[in-house]
C-alpha cells in the first residue's frame, strides 16, 4: 500500500518524506527529481532566522531520490 503524500512529498507524518520507489514513482528521472523537490521543501520550511549551514537530515535509502538529496544538499 502506497502511504499519503503531499505534493511537497511530505507523507502524513510531519517531517518525513517519501520519494522514489516507496512513493510509488519507480522510474530513475522520477526519483531524482523527487529527492531534490523534497529537499528544496525542506530548506524552504526552515524559520527564516536559523543557521542553515548546519542541518541534521536523515536520508534513509541510497537509491537514485535518496542520493540526489544527499548530493544536493552536501553541495
Amino acid at each position: 500500500q502506497i502511504p499519503e503524500v503531499a505534493p511537497d512529498y511530505q507523507s502524513n507524518v510531519p517531517g518525513v518524506y517519501i520519494v522514489g520507489e516507496l512513493g510509488g514513482m519507480g522510474l530513475i528521472r522520477n526519483a531524482i527529481s523527487q529527492g531534490l523537490q523534497a529537499v528544496t521543501h525542506i530548506a524552504a520550511s526552515l524559520p527564516q532566522k536559523r543557521d542553515t549551514s548546519v542541518l541534521d537530515v536523515c536520508i534513509v535509502g541510497a537509491g537514485p531520490a535518496g542520493s540526489a538529496a544527499a548530493l544536493e544538499l552536501g553541495g
